[in-house]
């Protein structure tokens, strides 16, 4: 038995899906026979023995071959295993015991399926099997499962081993009629004659290696009849609306299947839902991509993809599926909705999710911005770039006073800015390590970590150079993937790993060099874990994959060189690259925090940003170009809402007779009640009229001793200790211990 699991063609296989992190691999139908029809979910392995012609010829094999995988499986992590034995014998016994059941099982055809029984008295009792059609191995597997079942923790489910013939099994849950026939093999109620699965089966691929199957129909009917049997009138009533919410009535079931196409790996993904589809299911319906958002990804780009979010569409659907659930949950939706659109001084869903478009794109080119994720340029072709430039520039307000408000140190600056690079404007947060940049170009919203991958790709854009469309190899790849002849695909992806795998290949390998850990302790590692690069690249061609959604439901399909071989798109340290600039920033900003809460300052100063946005308005709109002559004036004349004038750090409300009441009521409670002290009636921006361009226009309304947010005459918000504070209104001028650099200066270097 070792011997047979221990070739190169089977142990590998095992380690590399491992090392590769791949979960999803489906498909066939090993054992489908001996599975009861009322399965909810089926999962079947083909077994490393059965692998076949499509194995011997694949590319997977050749790496395997050129690698010293075999050594790791088969001598590596057996003496590792014995030098944790020295210090913990119970724990070696223990690992060595699961080893002894994983063996067979990775040889030999395996499945597991999981269901209800509905007919067990007070509750449903759930009943899950793992068999193994184990052939000679039979007898030592149910050894070694009887062993693992009585370690087990007694518990309501009884875990059970069985065997006939060369079917081993462990159970959990009481042994049906169903669970003995998936033991014996006998009967014709079995998972290979469902019709469900069997139409689920028919979309992907056909002679797969491993397979996971949900019956959905199946489900949501157990789920009806689980909830049938309790006395809870209550949740009867309610899971009708819950099912129709998530849109569990139009799910038909989902299927998930991996194995060879020719030399390649290939996975295929399917999930029955006809139309018309409701719920969280109506996210499936198809979207086409528009051949001109490819036409903006350069034709040498080594990775790229292309999808759908529609952002403004699933807050409706996300709403819409809660209030569903919970009717009386919509005003609170609505009311939280509120204090974020007051917080951010404009309308979340309709002034920037609608005007974003629903095609979401990025791409790495080395000759935009390297070979490595650092280097990515993303962009949005907007569904209305005035309003989206409009509402760009209120976020970075916004952002800029949260981040004011949780840093507030005169010393410290961190804040979005522009600078003007030819006819393109660039937004960017002037920060050490990453400098996330955005510009707006023809229509299209552009965004990267660095200002010049920004600028870079928003020019070979407008260029209309030749585009990936012109790229033979993706070219090649559509073909592969079967959706060159299909209208509606809603995303596709590809990388070029020929050209990729270079520039990563040195960070895999130091990675790889992590077993060597190993050595210092007495374990003699692997000396090459993965295969010189020669080898490597001769078994590497592009990769990518593609959805879709037509009348039966949505699918997807991929095709790599092997599995985990997409590992090699990009340098495998770019993620610390990435992580190092957050974790800096996670402690740096604690540390920075002082006295209040951040979250509850920074609604607060946007707040008081507003109030000052407001009143700059109001002037220009006033006949002696002054200021309102209190807040209530101000609600009344410019578009505020009374959230503005509450600050969140009071615990105050605004009561609902207000709320309701006309504008001049509103007002009225405003300039009485307002939690914002207001200083500005009869002045004008000019700043001589007030004595300087920092004079305090406006500050919260807080006990003695407390610091507090201060709106100053030129616009900006500070966090201001209460003698700097007392300072200022004493003088009523800048503040001589805390000078205000300019927030949003209009040019700065890159």
């Amino acid at each position: 038995m070792l011997a047979r699991f221990t070739q190169p063609r089977h142990a590998p296989f095992l380690c590399i899906l491992a090392l590769a992190l791949i979960v999803s691999t489906a498909g066939a139908q090993p054992l489908a026979d001996r599975i009861p029809a009322d399965a909810i979910v089926y999962v079947g392995w083909k077994g490393a023995d059965a692998l076949g012609p499509a194995y011997d010829a694949s590319h997977l094999k050749a790496v395997i071959d050129a690698s010293n995988l075999c050594e790791l499986c088969d001598t590596f992590l057996p003496q590792l295993g014995k030098r944790i034995g020295r210090e913990n014998a119970q724990g070696a016994a223990l690992i060595n015991m699961v080893l002894a059941v994983a063996k067979p099982m990775w040889n030999h055809p395996t499945a597991i399926y999981f269901t209800l029984d509905l007919n067990n008295p007070g509750m449903p009792m759930p009943h899950l099997a793992i068999i193994c059609q184990s052939g000679p191995d039979a007898p030592a597997l149910l050894d070694q499962l009887t062993k693992l079942c009585a370690m087990a923790p007694r518990g309501p489910f009884p875990i059970r081993s069985h065997q006939k013939g060369d079917i081993v099994a462990v159970t959990i849950g009481s042994v049906t009629p169903a669970m003995e026939t998936a033991v014996i093999g006998a009967g014709d109620n079995r998972l290979d004659a469902n019709a469900t699965f069997q139409a689920a089966l028919a979309q992907v691929n056909k002679d797969p290696v491993f397979t996971v199957f949900v019956n959905g129909a199946l489900l949501a009917k157990t789920i009806d009849q689980a909830i049938a049997m309790q006395d809870n009138p209550q949740l009867a009533d309610k899971w009708p609306q819950v099912r129709a919410a998530l849109g569990l009535d139009g799910l038909k079931g989902l299927i998930l299947a991996c194995g060879f196409d020719g030399k390649d790996w290939t996975q295929q993904a399917f999930i029955a839902a006809s139309a018309p589809r409701q719920g969280l299911l109506a996210l499936l319906n198809p979207q086409a991509i528009n051949n001109q958002t490819l036409k903006s990804i350069p034709r040498s780009a080594t990775w790229m993809g292309v999808s759908h979010l529609d952002l403004a569409a699933l807050m409706d659907i996300a709403r819409q599926t809660i209030v569903g659930i919970e009717p009386n949950a919509g005003p609170q939706i609505d009311a939280l909705l509120q204090q974020i659109n007051a917080m951010l001084g404009f309308d979340l869903q309709k002034d920037l999710f609608a005007s974003l478009g629903s095609e979401w794109a990025f791409y790495v080119d080395p000759n935009v911005g390297g070979t490595g994720l650092l280097g990515m340029a993303a962009f949005n072709r907007l569904a209305d770039p005035a309003k989206a430039q409009a509402t760009l520039d209120k976020l970075e307000i916004a952002l800029n006073a949260g981040i004011a408000a949780a840093i507030h140190d005169p010393k410290i600056t961190l804040a979005f800015q522009q600078k003007q690079v030819g006819d393109l404007t660039l937004h960017y947060l002037a920060a050490p390590a990453l400098t996330p940049t955005w510009t707006i170009a023809n229509g299209t919203l552009w965004l990267s970590l660095y200002p010049q991958v920004t600028l870079s790709a928003a020019q070979l854009a407008a260029a209309n150079g030749p585009s990936i469309l012109d790229n033979p190899d993706f070219q090649t790849l559509r073909k592969r993937l079967g959706i060159d002849k299909i209208a509606d695909v809603s995303s596709i992806s590809f990388v070029d790993l020929p050209r990729t795998a270079p520039n990563a290949y040195a960070s895999w390998l130091l990675l790889s060099r992590l077993v060597g850990a190993a050595d210092i302790f007495g374990v003699r590692s692997p000396l090459m874990v993965i295969p010189p690069l020669n080898k490597l690249l001769a078994e590497l061609g592009p990769a990518g994959s593609a959805t879709w959604t037509d009348a039966t439901g949505w699918h997807l399909k991929s095709i790599s060189s092997f599995p985990g071989s997409e590992l090699l798109a990009t340098d495998a340290m770019s993620s610390f690259g990435v992580a190092e600039p957050a974790l800096l920033m996670s402690i740096l900003l604690p540390a920075l925090n002082k006295t209040r809460d951040t979250e509850t300052r920074a609604k607060s100063a946007s707040n008081l940003k507003q109030i000052g946005i407001g009143c700059l308005l109001y002037s220009n709109e006033d006949p002696d170009q002054k200021y309102p002559p209190d807040l209530g004036a101000l609600l009344l004349k410019e578009d505020l809402t009374l959230a503005v004038f509450v600050n969140p750090s009071s615990g105050a409300s605004i009561p609902p007779a207000i709320g309701n009441a006309p504008k001049e009521a509103q007002a009225a409670w405003v300039a009485a009640n307002s939690d914002y002290v207001y200083r500005g009636a009869g002045k004008t921006p000019n700043p001589d009229s007030a004595g300087g361009s920092e004079y305090v226009l406006a500050y919260e309304k807080l006990p003695d001793g407390q610091a507090r947010n201060v709106l100053f005459g030129d616009g900006h918000v500070a966090w201001t200790s209460f003698a700097d504070f007392q300072r200022l209104l004493g003088q009523n001028a800048p503040a001589p211990l805390t000078p205000h650099p300019p927030r949003f200066p209009k040019n700065g270097g890159l």
